[in-house]
C-alpha cells in the first residue's frame, strides 16, 4: 500500500484575539487606521486583516486596490466651481461700469451747477441732481430725463420791500446738454418755493403765524400788532388769505380782532395798525432759473409758492 503523500503546508492565517475583532485594523499599504465597520476587505490582497475605507471603495469601484496603492488615489475628484470663469469676469465688469458711470455723474453734476450758478449770477452754487440710469449713455446722447435743479437763501422783491426765499426746487424735463456742460437747456420746468413765517414777519414787520384753513379750505396767516390808546396798551390780531396778483404776493379777505373782545369793539385806530400790516403786495421778482409765479398757498410751515418754466437755457460765459 502506497505510502500517504504529505499535504501541503497550509498558510498560516494571522491570529486574531480572542472575542470581538480590534476596533480599528491596520490596511497593509496605508497609513491610516479605520474602524471596521467603515471598511471593507481590500480586493488587492489575500490578507483578511487588509482594509480599505467603504467609501473609498465605492468611488473607486470596479477597480482594484491593490496593495501600496496611495490613498489620495481613491478621494473624489474635487469638485469645479459653481461659477465660470466668464460669469465672474461679467461681474467685475458691472462692478466697474457702475463705479465709473458713478464717479461721472459726480463731476457732470458739478460742471452743471457752475453753469447754472454763472448764468443766473447766484451767490451760492446750487445743488444739481440727474436722474437715471447709467449716466453715462445720457450724457453721449446729450440729453437727461430729468434734472432737478436746488437753490437756498434767495432774495427777491423791489423797492426796499422784498422777501427772504429758504429754497427753491425745480424740476427740469426735457433736458439737452453740451458735452462738456457748458450750456443746458430745459423744455419745461416745475418748482417750488418755500417762505417761512420768520422771514416773512421780518418783510411784513409783524409776527406772522398760521391762522388755520377759511370756510373754503383756503389756508390763512396771522398778524398780532399792539397799540396804545389813551395811555393803555391794545393787542389785536388780523388774518388774511394769500393770493398772486400780477405776479405779486398779495393778502386779501383781512379779519380783525381785539383780544378779549368782539369784532364790534375793535378800535379803529388799532384796527387801521393791523390792516396796514397786510396793506402792500410783495413783488415776487428775480426769482431764479426764469421761473414764473403759478399759485401760492398757506400752511404750518409758512407760504409754498408754485412756480411753472419752459424754453429754460443757462450758458455759461
Amino acid at each position: 500500500m502506497p505510502a500517504p503523500r504529505p499535504s501541503s503546508p497550509q498558510p498560516a492565517r494571522p491570529s486574531t484575539p480572542a472575542g470581538r475583532r480590534s476596533r480599528a485594523a491596520r490596511c497593509a499599504g496605508r497609513e491610516q487606521l479605520w474602524r471596521p465597520s467603515a471598511s471593507v476587505h481590500c480586493a488587492g490582497c489575500d490578507d483578511r486583516s487588509c482594509r480599505i475605507p467603504r467609501r473609498a471603495a465605492q468611488i473607486s469601484a470596479p477597480r482594484t486596490v491593490r496593495r501600496g496603492t496611495a490613498l489620495s488615489s481613491l478621494r473624489r475628484p474635487a469638485r469645479r466651481s459653481r461659477w465660470p470663469r466668464w460669469v465672474l469676469a461679467v461681474i467685475v465688469l458691472a462692478a466697474v461700469f457702475v463705479g465709473v458711470d458713478r464717479v461721472a455723474l459726480l463731476v457732470a453734476e458739478r460742471a452743471a451747477a457752475n453753469t447754472v450758478q454763472d448764468a443766473q449770477h447766484l451767490d451760492r452754487t446750487p445743488s444739481v441732481s440727474v436722474a437715471g440710469f447709467p449716466f453715462l449713455t445720457q450724457l453721449a446722447a446729450g440729453h437727461f430725463h430729468k434734472l432737478t435743479l436746488a437753490a437756498s437763501d434767495l432774495t427777491v422783491g423791489r423797492d426796499g420791500r422784498t422777501v427772504r426765499i429758504s429754497r427753491v426746487t425745480a424740476n427740469l424735463r426735457g433736458v439737452q446738454v453740451a458735452r462738456d456742460l457748458s450750456s443746458v437747456h430745459a423744455d419745461t420746468a416745475n418748482a417750488t418755493a418755500a417762505v417761512s413765517f420768520s422771514d416773512l414777519s421780518d418783510t411784513l414787520g409783524s409776527p406772522l403765524s398760521y391762522g388755520g384753513p377759511s370756510a373754503d379750505g383756503v389756508g390763512r396767516i396771522t398778524a398780532r400788532r399792539s397799540v396804545s390808546i389813551a395811555g393803555q396798551q391794545i393787542s389785536g390780531a388780523v388774518t388774511a388769505e394769500v393770493k398772486i396778483a400780477n405776479g405779486s404776493l398779495s393778502f386779501v379777505s383781512p379779519q380783525v380782532s381785539v383780544d378779549g373782545a368782539g369784532s364790534a369793539t375793535v378800535p379803529q385806530l388799532l384796527a387801521d395798525a393791523l390792516l396796514s400790516v397786510f396793506g402792500d403786495p410783495i413783488a415776487l421778482t428775480r426769482l431764479p432759473f426764469g421761473l414764473t409765479v403759478r399759485s401760492v398757498t398757506a400752511d404750518q410751515q409758512g407760504v409754498r409758492i408754485t412756480l411753472v418754466g419752459s424754453d429754460l437755457t443757462f450758458q455759461r460765459s
